[in-house]
Order: structure tokens, then C-alpha cells, then sequence
């Protein structure tokens, strides 16, 4: 049998007063009756608890002003503002009077009464709230089919910290775009994350992001570090990180132009040093790479036909197959007609034969059509796709592999055909230098919540 808790302290009056608590949830207001040691106060502790009734005891107010730095609770300014209805608990009276009937400051029987949003169960009598001070309100009742503005769903925890429990982990925000690069429409071209103002992030987080956002590349955007640089770039791939890559650049440069970060040019800090980056009228972004170095020819043209499926006619006899590099190495391999391009799979049983003899990772296979139009695609063993679909770092080596040995300088490539991605690449020689260009769409943008 449960025993009988009693409200009764010397020092009551005999008198009985009423009062009217609000049921939410029959609508309408309840008479009570409250007399020393009655059970009115017990009625409406339950009401309480059942989230139909609030009331807000100055100990709690401050316990969690202190522990919050401001004035009221989080429910506090912003819920009186709205239109519930005024709790009736407390009629009127001084805002700060939360004495008792009786004239007794309120003691609390419960040793967890003092904790945050923990209601006395044997002292929340009527007539014991308070005003919120900062809106001047009286706290509402919950309303009906909701939790309130005073209740949480069991479980749930508010914001701060316990005694004797870990304190709650503060997130750090880092918003990302993402985007279709050297496309003028979405789901085309070569996908690229860009995180923006990831400065607070380090090496291993960034790798980690790069790995779940699962592109060939991500981008980081931090403050310059070098003289005459306007923004730090980073560039990762999911399994590490690359000295300088073309799409990535290019889309950055985009995604930044239209932030406002940078105007129509600037220079970034990237692996391999200062590079410029420019945005035309048009909208494409272009970025100057490095001159160009040329390794040795090779001439091993079965090798590199049976490497890709292809027969020993496949490619071209008049011109080399060359390691060309404006920053990042690939080799430079010519085919004979646009239907190879089409038929080429790479085989990676003889695969290992071409990497011995050039020490390339990839391959950059090209056919060469009227003027400058240009066919390319890149077969990379290490992507889970075996594809890339648009590789801005391997078109300026092209283009100064076109300078030199076709005399064309300025390129138009289509990439990515094959992949179902189509991607325009535009390479233009300036003083032995490429700059490569092209366009790229934001397709998403988003928020990362990191510890």
C-alpha cells in the first residue's frame, strides 16, 4: 500500500483556497481544492508529469540560466511569443514571488528537484510559478496532441551537461557544394565535393571525407598560406592526396566565383604551387597550368593494343606514344580512328606489361579528328569504374603533346561519351603554357555535422 503523502507542514493556515488548473486535454479548466495536506498538490504534480500543466520554479529558471549564459530557458522568449494559452496556476502577484501559500520559501523534497527541468513531485502546488522576465508572459499549458513547450519525449536529453555524465560533443558545420565539372547540364561530366572554410579540419578528417563522398576527387577550401595566393585548395582522392588536378580546380574556382570568394581571377595554392585561375564571360572557369615536361618516347605498339583490346592497327604508327606531364604524369597514346576509341577495355592481364615499361598508373588514349576537335578517354585501373569521365590535368599535357607534334594549339575534347557522362574540355596554348577551361553546374549543397 502506498503511503500517503502529505503537503501538511507546521505553519499552514487551516483555510481552503481554490484554484483552476487547465486539463489540455478535455479542454477546459479544473476546479481544485487545496487545503493543508490535501492532495490537490498531488493531483496537479500529476498533471505535471503527464505534460498537461507547466510550471517553472525560479531554482530551475536559473539553474539553467547559469548553465546556458542567458536569461531564460531555450523554450523561454520564443514560446512566449506565440499564442498558447497563459497557464492559470498563477492568477497574479509579484513575477518573482514563488513563495507558497503559507509565505514559506519552497523547499525541495526531492534530491533531484534541483536538476534541470525536474518538477518537485511533492511540491508543485498551485500558485507557485513564475514569469518569464524577458517576455513577460505567463508559461503556457501544453496543448493538445503535442509534447509542449516543457516537455521532452522519453529518452530524449536537453542540451548541456549532468553531474557525473560525459558532456555533449559540440558540432563543428563545414557546408559542401557538389557538382558537374566541363558540362553545361547536370548528371553529366565529372562529379566533384567541394568543402568550403574547412580550415578547422586536418589531414585525416579530410581524407575520410574524401572516402565518403566517394568522387574521383574532393576539394577543401582554406585561407592562403603563401604569399600573392588568394585561397588554399586541397584535392584528395579517396585514397589520397594529388599535387594539382584540372576538374577540381575548375569547379572550386566556380563554386567560389559565385560565393563571392574570389572575382573573375585569382590564384590558388595547390600542391604543385601558385596557380592562376580566371572566369570568362560566359561563365567557364580556366586555370594555367605548369609548362610542360616530355618523357622518351615509346614505341610498343602491340604492347599497348593488346593492353586495351585493341590490334597493332588500331594505333597510330606516325605518331609516339609519350609521358607528358604539366604537373601530374600520364602517358600520351594516339589511336588510329574514332571506333577504336569506341572498342577499347582495357585487359589487365596484360596491363602490368604497360606499366612496367612506362610506369604509369593510367593511360590517356586520344583520336585526333579535323582541326581541333579531339576524342579522349582515360583508363585509370585504380578507379572502381576503370574510368574517369573528364581529366582536366591530362588535357594540358594533351594539348602541349598536340603543340608539338601536330602544331595544333588550340584543342576542343569530348570526353566521357562512352561512360554516359559527355564532357567538354577546352585547352588553349598561351606562351608554352596550357590553360584549360570549361563549365560546371552546382547540382547539390549541403551541410557537414563534425565533432
Amino acid at each position: 500500500m502506498r503511503r500517503r503523502r502529505s503537503g501538511f507542514q507546521p505553519g499552514h493556515h487551516d483555510g481552503a483556497q481554490r484554484h483552476r488548473v487547465w486539463d489540455s486535454c478535455r479542454r477546459r479548466a479544473r476546479p481544485l481544492v487545496h487545503r493543508p495536506g490535501g492532495g490537490a498538490g498531488r493531483l496537479v504534480s500529476r498533471l505535471i508529469h503527464a505534460g498537461r500543466c507547466q510550471p517553472r520554479h525560479r531554482r530551475f529558471r536559473d539553474h539553467r540560466d547559469l548553465r546556458a549564459g542567458r536569461l531564460c530557458h531555450g523554450r523561454g522568449a520564443g514560446h512566449h511569443a506565440g499564442g498558447g494559452r497563459r497557464c492559470p496556476q498563477r492568477a497574479g502577484g509579484d513575477p518573482g514571488d514563488v513563495r507558497d501559500h503559507a509565505g514559506r520559501e519552497p523547499q525541495p523534497s526531492n534530491p533531484r528537484a534541483g536538476l534541470p527541468g525536474h518538477a518537485d513531485r511533492n511540491r508543485c502546488a498551485p500558485g507557485r510559478g513564475n514569469r518569464d522576465p524577458a517576455a513577460d508572459q505567463y508559461r503556457h499549458c501544453a496543448p493538445r496532441g503535442g509534447r509542449g513547450p516543457g516537455r521532452r519525449r522519453p529518452g530524449a536529453r536537453i542540451a548541456g551537461t549532468f553531474p557525473g555524465r560525459a558532456p555533449v560533443p559540440v558540432l563543428m558545420k563545414y557546408e559542401f557544394r557538389i557538382l558537374d565539372v566541363f558540362t553545361e547540364r547536370p548528371l553529366a561530366g565529372n562529379q566533384l565535393a567541394v568543402v568550403l572554410d574547412a580550415d578547422g579540419l586536418d589531414t585525416a578528417t579530410m581524407q575520410s571525407l574524401a572516402r565518403e563522398f566517394n568522387f574521383s576527387e574532393t576539394t577543401f577550401v582554406m585561407p592562403a598560406t603563401q604569399a600573392g595566393c588568394d585561397v588554399k585548395v586541397r584535392i584528395f582522392t579517396p585514397v589520397y592526396e594529388l599535387p594539382m588536378a584540372g576538374h577540381p580546380t575548375v569547379g572550386t574556382a566556380i563554386v567560389l566565383h559565385h560565393q563571392g570568394v574570389i572575382g573573375d581571377k585569382a590564384v590558388f595554392e595547390l600542391g604543385v604551387g601558385p596557380t592562376p585561375v580566371e572566369l570568362d564571360a560566359e561563365g567557364r572557369a580556366w586555370m594555367t597550368q605548369k609548362e610542360p615536361t616530355f618523357g622518351p618516347e615509346i614505341d610498343d605498339r602491340p604492347g599497348f593494343a593488346a593492353a586495351l583490346g585493341l590490334g597493332p592497327d588500331d594505333v597510330r604508327a606516325d605518331l609516339p606514344a609519350q609521358v607528358v606531364s604539366t604537373g601530374n604524369e600520364f602517358l600520351m597514346l594516339p589511336l588510329a580512328s574514332a571506333d577504336a576509341l569506341r572498342r577499347a577495355t582495357p585487359d589487365f592481364r596484360n596491363w602490368m606489361a604497360v606499366k612496367s615499361a612506362t610506369e604509369m598508373e593510367a593511360v590517356y588514349c586520344f583520336f585526333a579528328g579535323d582541326g581541333a576537335d579531339f576524342r579522349a578517354r582515360m583508363f585509370v585501373p585504380a578507379l572502381a569504374s576503370g574510368e574517369d569521365p573528364a581529366t582536366g590535368s591530362a588535357a594540358g599535357p594533351l594539348g602541349a603533346y598536340a603543340e608539338r607534334h601536330l602544331g595544333t594549339r588550340s584543342l576542343v575534347i569530348q570526353q566521357g561519351v562512352e561512360m554516359g557522362r559527355p564532357s567538354v574540355i577546352r585547352v588553349e596554348m598561351t606562351g608554352g603554357r596550357p590553360r584549360v577551361g570549361g563549365s560546371a553546374v552546382i547540382v547539390a549543397e549541403g551541410r557537414l555535422d563534425l565533432p
